[in-house]
């Protein structure tokens, strides 16, 4: 049996490349996992609570200072930036009733989310005086009802 042997190894290579093919298409499919120094930004993400009690903090302005970056806190007090160059920045956190935080040094690497917790505490709203009057302009009284034609 001459030709045996080669039938048998082009058996063999196609076989060999059927499973190649397929572990390639395979790789097609599945995602590759992120290289970080790819990314050209960082992120910032976090926490706001409450100074006293540890309770997290919702609706919080949590702003990138210098930037039009920022976002507000979700229920659970945290917050995420993205799409930030990398650099050194300051955080403001701000909420009507508690006292606004500028956190500083703040580091943004390439690839790379920065946490932070920031803890605002309560403060006392001074308002002055409200006054509240009628006006001295009175509404006619054959003003106060009116007629309409419908035709």
């Amino acid at each position: 049996m001459p030709g045996g042997g080669n039938r048998r190894r082009a058996s063999h290579e196609s076989v060999v490349m059927q499973r190649l093919l397929c572990f390639l298409s395979v790789l097609l499919f599945v995602p590759l996992p992120a290289v970080p120094q790819l990314k050209s930004s960082g992120e910032i993400t976090g926490h706001v609570r409450e100074q006293g009690t540890h309770a997290p903090l919702a609706g919080v302005n949590v702003l990138v200072v210098g930037t039009n970056l920022g976002a507000a806190t979700d229920p659970d007090g945290a917050f995420r930036i993205i799409s930030i160059g990398p650099g050194t920045y300051s955080l403001r956190a701000s909420l009507v009733g508690f006292k606004t935080v500028v956190r500083t040094d703040v580091v943004v690497t390439l690839g790379q989310e920065s946490q932070i917790i920031v803890e605002l505490s309560e403060t006392v709203l001074d308002m002055e005086e409200v006054t509240v009057s009628a006006s001295y302009f009175a509404r006619p009284v054959e003003l106060a009802t009116s007629a309409h034609v419908l035709s």
